[in-house]
């Protein structure tokens, strides 16, 4: 097994916010599924950033994730904010350093969001909600499309 050359240092929690639809209703029957977010058309927006340690290989990786969902969802918003440290050997080049930055970064932030919000749901009448998955290289390159736009 070959490990990464990123290392994820830190991970903090700066918002958990999850909405759900009244309280307590009827009891779930055995054969329900888990909530979870494949089967509901969820408008989904997720934002980041990306700063760069001055002097040093390392970087600062915050994401917003919100979820908004129709009207028919148990669960009516869900909204996550994490930010994570990864660094790099000093020696890492450059090139192998943006092979993981921002796209690996922010799919592990990705992941960790999922448990967190699967955890935090666990207690709620619909049962644990799983994030639905997203296609992270697509969230990088729509954000790089609108900085460019700006830029112009």
């Amino acid at each position: 097994m070959t490990l990464s050359l990123m290392k994820m240092e830190q991970c903090c929690l700066t918002r958990l916010e999850i909405k759900t639809r009244g309280g307590l209703t009827q009891l779930p029957s055995p054969d329900e599924s888990a909530g979870s977010g494949e089967e509901t058309e969820w408008r989904v927006g997720i934002d980041f950033d990306v700063r760069k340690v001055e002097d040093e290989p390392v970087y600062i990786v915050p994401i917003n994730i919100d979820l908004d969902s129709p009207d028919d969802a148990s669960f009516e918003k869900i909204s996550v904010s994490l930010t994570g440290v990864f660094s790099f050997p000093e020696d890492a080049p450059s090139e192998e350093v943006y092979k993981y930055v921002p796209l690996l970064c922010l799919t592990n932030l990705f992941g960790v969001a999922r448990g967190l919000v699967a955890q935090a749901t666990g207690m709620c009448e619909s049962g644990p909600f799983l994030l639905p998955l997203v296609n992270m290289q697509e969230v990088v390159k729509s954000k790089l499309e609108a900085a460019e736009k700006q830029e112009e």
